[in-house]
């Protein structure tokens, strides 16, 4: 990680990011109650509790990384956000 530069990092930073959201995709695919949770009956699937499982542990890859994504190109990371927004405020 320490020899990453920033563009590998974004790089790295997405594909973590899709790895969560096909989880998330996955899971959605079960079914749900009226008010949105997943019923109990649902949760003590081997699949569900493997879909849940993966989804968590491509969750905790995303913070772990974005822990210290964050805090080695603080800078670099303003920068982007400051010319992201310059065009809005303007």
């Amino acid at each position: 990680r320490d020899d990453m530069t920033y563009n590998q990092g974004l790089i790295v930073q997405n594909a973590l990011e899709n790895e969560v959201s096909q989880a998330s995709l996955e899971l959605k695919k079960f079914p749900r109650t009226e008010n949105g949770l997943t019923p109990n009956e649902v949760k003590v699937t081997p699949e569900f509790q493997a879909c849940k499982a993966q989804y968590n542990t491509a969750f905790q890859s995303l913070r772990n990384f974005n822990a210290g994504f964050t805090k080695n190109f603080k800078k670099e990371i303003q920068q982007a956000r400051k010319e992201k927004y310059s065009g809005i405020r303007n």
